[in-house]
């Protein structure tokens, strides 16, 4: 295999990895299962030259999957790893089958039948697996309480990484105030994370992108983390300053609205701000 080759199978993993990040979102386990062997018969088909390296796609995808959760987006905390690595090891072990027993036999992936018996076979064994997994988890609310064990120490982690790092720039006293703005930078880094900012900052001369920074911050020029903060810091501390003898909880719905106006989104940074509080009262 040449260096182009290579380079194209890399290409095509970050697609797949794309994909993947997509249909994640949809919860749907079995079809995440599918997609990455659905996705090699698809590449084997339309790039006949590839098809006896299509398997190194999906380990080239897996690598970059692995990387992205442990040390890029650092969301390793929020993941089972039992779980995961189970489903690292099956799409790993049904690529490999459908690559040696039906990619490498047939001359057209979609046309012979008689060798698409070999995919049928992968799809059981997808089916088993599913029932396993489902037997596993059988108390969906232990599942829940375990994630959100770990969302937990997610918050704490990234709050106190935050704290550490950007805490000279808040000199402000008010706990209403810092804990709504760390909740907001954790927010906004669990959506947008160091690499996907950094890419930002590398293709915003092609992009013109208008938001900016750790906090999203809508500006005409390209913002560093500590200059979002100190905006958005600034914000809350006139909005206090305006609001400052109401209720604690009033104080904090409307510090929360200054920014977000979506309630899925005020749900998940009060959920953010409660973890915060616990830990702070702990």
């Amino acid at each position: 295999m040449n260096f182009k080759l290579f380079l194209l199978e890399i290409l095509l993993a970050f697609v797949l990895f794309f994909i993947m990040l997509f249909l994640k979102k949809k919860k749907e386990e079995t079809i995440i299962i599918l997609i990455p062997n659905i996705y090699m018969i698809i590449v084997a088909s339309c790039f006949n030259f590839l098809k006896n390296y299509t398997f190194l796609i999906i380990v080239f995808y897996l690598l970059i999957d692995i990387l992205n959760i442990f040390l890029i987006s650092k969301k390793e905390t929020l993941v089972n790893d039992e779980i995961y690595f189970k489903d690292i090891f099956l799409i790993f072990i049904i690529s490999l089958i459908i690559h040696n027993f039906y990619l490498l036999k047939v001359e057209n992936p979609f046309i012979n039948i008689n060798e698409f018996k070999n995919f049928i076979w992968a799809l059981i064994i997808i089916y088993l697996y599913n029932i396993l997994k489902k037997d596993q988890i059988k108390d969906r609310k232990m599942a829940s309480d375990s994630y959100d064990k770990r969302y937990e120490e997610y918050v704490v982690l990234n709050y106190a990484r935050f704290k550490n790092k950007y805490g000279y720039l808040i000199k402000n006293k008010n706990k209403n105030v810092l804990n709504v703005l760390y909740s907001f930078m954790i927010f906004e880094n669990y959506y947008h994370s160091d690499y996907k900012r950094l890419l930002v900052k590398l293709t915003n001369k092609f992009t013109n992108s208008n938001v900016s920074g750790l906090m999203q911050v809508e500006s005409n020029h390209f913002l560093t983390d500590e200059e979002s903060i100190i905006i958005v810091k600034d914000k809350l501390v006139l909005k206090y300053n305006k609001i400052k003898k109401l209720a604690d909880d009033k104080i904090v719905d409307l510090l929360i609205k200054e920014k977000y106006q979506n309630l899925e989104d005020i749900k998940k940074i009060k959920k953010i701000l409660s973890i915060i509080e616990k830990f702070n009262k702990d």
